[in-house]
């Protein structure tokens, strides 16, 4: 269901402005399926390049950043969402260094602490929903990096949603 939202946010988009190919990445969010209360809760983020060219995407804001610095998920819990209590961070404009850079094939991962962020002090079920947008996704030219251009290229990352559980801890 997720990956049909993001194929029609997709074609809204193309359809919304002139056609212009974004390269293709494959997002991934795994996390452990049962949990305890009171534990860190690793979440493992991959970004993976598929395409015939490298790519440069600016991080900010999403967990490729390698840090909380903005609500790239939503958690739904046994009572119902939780608001996100982490940083979030205003920057100046980009220079080229602040692009994460992925060649053809290459795959990036990073692991996050969810309980760092999130209240998961209840147990119960749990549904995780990425909401990664990068702020600036094209083919790694050093021509094109980075602003000002016409306009930054913002791409959803698609990935997945993930359910856990969380129990309750050991007496």
């Amino acid at each position: 269901m997720n990956l049909w939202r993001c194929i029609a946010g997709l074609l809204a988009a193309l359809g919304a402005a002139p056609l212009m190919a974004q390269p293709e990445l494959r997002c991934t969010l795994e996390l452990p399926a049962v949990t305890v209360v009171g534990q860190p809760l690793p979440a493992r983020f991959s970004l993976h390049n598929p395409g015939p060219e490298g790519v440069a995407l600016l991080p900010w804001g999403t967990p490729f950043e390698g840090s909380w610095l903005g609500a790239s998920v939503e958690v739904i819990g046994p009572k119902g969402r939780l608001p996100y209590q982490g940083p979030q961070v205003k920057r100046a404009a980009p220079r080229a260094e602040h692009y994460l850079r992925l060649a053809p094939g290459q795959t990036v991962t990073v692991e996050l602490d969810l309980s760092a962020v999130f209240a998961l002090d209840r147990p119960g079920r749990y549904r995780v929903r990425p909401r990664i947008q990068a702020p600036d996704v094209l083919a790694d030219t050093a021509a094109d990096l980075p602003w000002p251009r016409a306009e930054p290229h913002e791409q959803r990352l698609c990935c997945p949603e993930v359910r856990f559980q969380r129990r309750a801890a050991p007496r």
